[in-house]
């Protein structure tokens, strides 16, 4: 009697034990995997070692690789819940790392869409391709030597991150350079009006405007081949230059056919994408004889 009760128990006890291993095999979820990370300036391109930025305007760039999901790519395959991703490109010395709050100087984080997955035929395939786009400014920090503000010692990093429908994670990252973009742009043209012979004309601004991401513009100023005019011509020095106004002719200093530092002038980068400028004042005056008609030049301003 005592035996067939202990049969009992003992039979009662497997067929429990089975039933709760059937109900946990069955919960088990496959992490999914971030398989290749690429940085590339175009679609599909092959990786870069450094971002070289567009003056003024924003250059795109394309990360983009595999994942995989054993369970099936249709587990990744939409950006919105239940599975989600996350595509930041930052400065890699922040605080807040792949968390930074987003900044154009700094921050990008992308705002994906189903259509940069691709490559997904479930239920047989496990691995998709991704590709997201970021559009990063003219005036993100640089992390090149001679870089302004000085952030030589750090790079950029680009960071995926996919979540399953299953909230599995998995993740990659690599690192560029992002390299210094000298730039400007000047006022288009200046009119010094109608002077007689041996005249000064008014003090007129010339406006420089960074275009790129230093942040300690130090132009230079060069005229190479002088004046014409319809009769005559006459040298580059009878134009004066000064980083401070109101100081006229008198008190300026002589343009050459040398590039020359316009002291005093160092016009920092943007930070939100307004202009950042800075002006240096010109003034004209014509020789006394050997000139007649409309006389023009050539001003060489460049970014150092």
């Amino acid at each position: 009697m005592i035996i067939r009760i202990t049969g009992l128990c003992l039979a009662a006890s497997i067929v429990g034990w089975l039933a709760f291993s059937q109900l946990t095999q069955a919960q088990v979820n496959n992490n999914p995997t971030i398989d290749s990370i690429t940085i590339a300036e175009t679609t599909g391109g092959s990786a870069i070692t450094a971002i070289n930025l567009n003056e003024a305007t924003v250059k795109n760039i394309y990360i983009h690789g595999t994942a995989t999901d054993l369970d099936g790519c249709d587990q990744i395959d939409s950006a919105s819940s239940p599975s989600s991703w996350k595509v930041v490109l930052y400065r890699s010395d922040l605080a807040g790392g792949n968390s930074c709050t987003a900044d154009d100087q700094n921050c990008y984080q992308d705002s994906e869409q189903d259509s940069d997955l691709f490559n997904c035929n479930p239920p047989s395939d496990t691995v998709l391709d991704y590709e997201m786009v970021i559009p990063v400014e003219f005036y993100a920090d640089a992390t090149d030597p001679g870089s302004s503000p000085d952030h030589a010692t750090t790079n950029w990093t680009a960071y995926v991150e996919v979540t399953d429908d299953e909230s599995g994670t998995g993740s990659t990252s690599t690192t560029v350079e992002m390299n210094t973009l000298l730039a400007l742009t000047v006022s288009e043209s200046i009119n010094y009006g109608e002077l007689d012979l041996g005249d000064e004309s008014a003090e007129k601004p010339l406006t420089i405007t960074n275009t790129g991401n230093h942040n300690d513009l130090d132009p230079t100023i060069a005229d190479y081949s002088g004046w014409n005019c319809d009769i005559g011509s006459f040298d580059a020095s009878q134009v004066h230059w000064n980083t401070t106004p109101a100081l006229g002719y008198a008190g300026g200093n002589a343009v050459s056919d040398t590039d020359t530092d316009l002291y005093d002038l160092s016009i920092t980068k943007s930070t939100d994408g307004s202009p950042s400028t800075d002006d240096v004042y010109l003034t004209l005056k014509l020789p006394t004889t050997g000139i007649s008609g409309n006389c023009s030049n050539s001003l060489m301003i460049v970014a150092n």
